[in-house]
C-alpha cells in the first residue's frame, strides 16, 4: 500500500498534571528528517521519541511539536539570590558616594533583571514522559492513517495513468509496422519514377533504414517498466524511490522513441507518453 509523505495529525489530553497536545506534520523529502519542538525539561525524551517515529515512518520531513500547559503543581519555582542582591545594593550605594551626580535610586525590578539574581528551578517532568509517549503514538496512528488514505488516492491516479501508457504502447506497436510499410511503398514509388535501379541495393538500404527506425526495443522496455510499476503499486513496502527511478527510465525510453520517430503519428504518441510520465513523476515525488 502506498503512503503519501504529506500529512497532519494531532492528539490532546487533559489530566491532573495539566494539558498536553502533540502536533505532527510532514512534507515530502528525500529521506527521513525529524525535528522536535519540546518544552524545557523534556529534551531527554527526544531520542526515544525519535526511535518511536522511525518505527512508523520511513521518509519525509516530519515536524513534531509538544505543547504542555502544566498544572500549578508543575509550575517552575523561582528563588532570589539574596546575597547577590545585597551586594548589588551596596555597589549602587558605593557608586553614589563616589559620584554625587548619580541618583542612588534603583527599583526592585531592575535588581531582578540582573543575571543570577533569579534562579529558576523547573519541576521534574520525567515522570510524565510515559504519558506523552502514549499521546504521541495516538497522534502517529492518525498521522499514518491520513498518509495511507492519500497514498491510496495517489495509487489510483498512477494506475489510471499507467493504463494510458499501456494504450499508447499498444498503439505505437500497431503504428510501427504500418508506417514502415508506407515508407517502403513511398520510396519504391520514387525509385520507379527515376527509372532503373538495383533491387538488391535498395533492399540493403531498406534494412539499414528499418534498423535505425526500429523502436521495438524501446516499446519492450516500456512494457517491462509498466509491469514493474504495477508490482510496486501492489507491494506493502515503501516504494517511492523505486517508482521515481522507474519514472526516469520510462522518460528516457520515451525520449528515444521520439528521436527515432519518422512518422507524425508516432511522434504524437511519444509526446503524449512524455506528458503522462511527467504527470506520474509529479505524483511519485510525494510517495514514501
Amino acid at each position: 500500500m502506498l503512503q503519501s509523505m504529506t500529512a497532519f495529525a494531532s492528539a490532546a489530553k487533559r489530566a491532573d498534571w495539566g494539558s498536553a497536545t502533540w502536533e505532527v506534520r510532514s512534507v515530502n523529502h528525500r529521506y527521513l528528517d525529524v525535528h522536535f519542538r519540546l518544552p524545557e525539561g523534556l529534551h531527554e525524551a527526544e531520542f526515544s521519541w525519535r526511535k518511536t517515529i522511525n518505527r512508523w515512518i520511513q521518509r519525509g520531513k516530519v515536524d513534531c511539536q509538544l505543547t504542555f500547559v502544566p498544572d500549578a503543581s508543575f509550575v517552575p519555582t523561582l528563588h532570589v539570590n539574596k546575597e547577590l542582591t545585597s551586594q548589588l545594593v551596596d555597589c549602587v550605594a558605593q557608586v553614589h558616594s563616589q559620584n554625587e551626580g548619580i541618583s542612588p535610586k534603583i527599583s526592585a525590578l531592575s535588581l531582578l533583571k540582573w543575571p543570577g539574581v533569579i534562579t529558576i528551578h523547573p519541576q521534574d517532568l520525567s515522570k510524565l514522559i510515559p504519558e506523552f509517549t502514549t499521546l504521541l503514538e495516538k497522534a502517529l496512528d492518525d498521522f499514518v492513517m491520513m498518509r495511507q488514505r492519500e497514498g491510496t488516492e495517489i495509487a489510483d491516479i498512477l494506475l489510471c495513468k499507467l493504463n494510458d501508457i499501456f494504450d499508447i504502447v499498444h498503439k505505437a506497436r500497431s503504428n510501427v509496422a504500418l508506417s514502415f510499410e508506407k515508407q517502403k511503398q513511398k520510396l519504391m514509388s520514387r525509385l520507379e519514377a527515376l527509372g532503373s535501379f538495383e533491387k538488391d541495393r535498395v533492399a540493403q538500404e531498406m534494412v539499414i533504414f528499418a534498423s535505425k527506425w526500429d523502436v521495438a526495443e524501446e516499446l519492450d522496455r516500456l512494457q517491462c517498466h509498466y509491469e514493474e510499476v504495477k508490482n510496486c503499486l501492489a507491494t506493502k513496502e515503501p516504494t517511492g524511490r523505486r517508482l521515481d527511478f522507474l519514472m526516469q527510465e520510462m522518460n528516457r525510453e520515451a525520449n528515444t522513441l521520439a528521436s527515432k520517430s519518422q512518422d507524425a503519428t508516432l511522434s504524437k504518441l511519444a509526446v503524449d507518453l512524455k506528458v503522462i510520465i511527467e504527470q506520474m513523476r509529479e505524483q511519485v515525488q510525494n510517495v514514501e
